[in-house]
């Protein structure tokens, strides 16, 4: 059977063995898989070809009878999540469960990028090759071909083991969606020669799957041991990285996986999400999020109760872990980001968190002597370099930077020359710096197989 070949034992000792393969009694629960109807048969998740219309799948609950402990494990969460909805604390606001019914496929939407319109699932075209149409659609610049940049230059004024340590903690958006472009040439240069640690994407660096997969296979081309952290932002919803386009999978909202209130069809959601990401090349994903805003009840989160929120981030954790993608949740200084949180540290204690550093939360001091593992923080260039890397000052460990019209090469040259400058003044210690570099390192050694065994190019 497809579920017993899924690795639940790693959380039995705490509770967090989330992959029971009884159904919810009376929910209806199934597995959410992007598209896959609930009455298919079950099926391992399976690479998927050049094809952007083969959809994900992934085990469904078929009602087979699973170990004793992994029952009881299920049914222990399931009525600690009954007993959260029954008694609910003073300001604390509660999901009441539902069962949201799976998105339909999304329509088309219009998009920055001129892209050919993808066909419907059940209307696949055959291959043909010297129509006007096909000759017509843009050819994707051949990664092979590319030249290769040589590494970007160090500023005199830069001591080299600075400048090390500085390409251990930067994270970078870059615009463009093609190799020949800018913005991917020079993330290509600066990946390669270890100036920066990893490239944050977001929706206008997508088109396609196919481009996608394309531009992350240009992006990097050397040992798979080595391979920087891509990362993106996908947690479900309508605001999420990937574009709402017919060929990328819907994912329900936290808000509506929390609504349903079963553990295990939220484990095996992400876990098809997980494995969505892993194939087009990412192994890092920013989400669960923490830290719902306002008083009215937050589709982006998994509601207010922040041991429910410590739950269901267990499962968004776990599932992505499995397809090797490391999952980063997002906080702010909440009480409930903070509890849930510590909720979430009993079981994965080198947990990193993520946190947009600006007016909402000026430092991640809610968190010292909490957080082992690595802490990223998203900023902007718009007060200038030296106050974006005083941002290491504020409990930072690794800035992911959006450098706004100045193109990568130009931001990742001011931030290093803003390092470099704070540790001559004193402001930062070569130290910190690097054991900020090595808390990184560790996380990527804690991931079995970051480079994932997924392909990240057409076959």
């Amino acid at each position: 059977m497809a579920h017993r070949n899924i690795p639940i034992l790693r959380g039995l000792a705490l509770g967090l063995a989330l992959i029971a393969a009884k159904p919810c009694a009376g929910s209806g629960a199934v597995e959410y898989s992007g598209v896959a109807s609930a009455k298919e048969a079950p099926l391992e998740a399976r690479t998927i070809g050049d094809n952007s219309r083969q959809w994900v799948k992934t085990a469904q609950n078929n009602g087979a009878s699973a170990d004793d402990a992994d029952a009881e494990a299920q049914r222990k969460l399931k009525q600690e999540l009954d007993r959260l909805r029954r008694q609910p604390r003073e300001g604390w606001a509660t999901t009441t469960p539902t069962t949201p019914q799976k998105p339909p496929q999304q329509q088309q939407k219009s998009s920055p990028v001129n892209v050919g319109e993808a066909q419907p699932k059940s209307k696949r075209p055959a291959a043909t090759t010297g129509t006007a149409e096909a000759q017509q659609k843009p050819k994707l610049a051949a990664p092979a071909a590319a030249p290769i940049e040589a590494p970007l230059p160090i500023g005199p004024a830069i001591d080299p083991e600075i400048d090390r340590a500085a390409g251990k903690v930067l994270f970078l958006r870059f615009p463009g969606t093609l190799p020949a472009d800018v913005g991917p040439k020079a993330m290509r240069a600066m990946l390669q020669s270890g100036q920066i640690a990893g490239a944050m994407f977001s929706r206008q660096n997508i088109a396609s799957k196919a481009q996608l997969r394309d531009l992350v296979k240009f992006l990097w081309q050397g040992n798979a041991a080595q391979r920087p952290f891509f990362a993106i932002r996908e947690i479900g919803g309508k605001e999420d990285a990937l574009p709402q386009l017919k060929e990328f999978e819907a994912w329900p909202a936290p808000g509506d996986i929390a609504g349903r209130g079963d553990p295990e069809y939220a484990y095996s959601t992400y876990r098809s999400l997980g494995f969505n990401l892993a194939h087009l090349g990412f192994n890092l994903n920013f989400g669960p999020a923490l830290s719902p805003s306002g008083a009215a009840a937050d589709p982006s989160s998994f509601g207010a109760n922040p041991l429910q929120s410590g739950v269901f981030a267990k499962t968004f954790i776990l599932g992505h872990k499995d397809t090797n993608v490391i999952a980063v949740p997002v906080v702010d200084q909440s009480e409930l980001s903070v509890r849930a949180l510590k909720s979430l540290l009993v079981a994965y204690p080198g947990t990193p968190v993520a946190a947009t550093i600006g007016d909402e939360t000026a430092s991640l001091s809610a968190y010292e002597n909490l957080v082992r593992g690595p802490r990223f923080c998203f900023l902007t260039m718009t007060a200038g370099a030296a106050e974006t890397v005083s941002s290491f000052a504020k409990g930072c460990d690794v800035l992911v930077v959006d450098g706004g019209k100045e193109s990568p090469a130009a931001t990742r040259a001011a931030l290093a020359g803003a390092i470099a400058d704070a540790v001559r003044n004193g402001t930062l210690a070569l130290a910190d710096l690097q054991a900020s570099a090595q808390r990184l390192s560790t996380l990527r050694g804690s991931a079995a197989a970051i480079s994932n065994g997924f392909t990240t190019t057409s076959q």
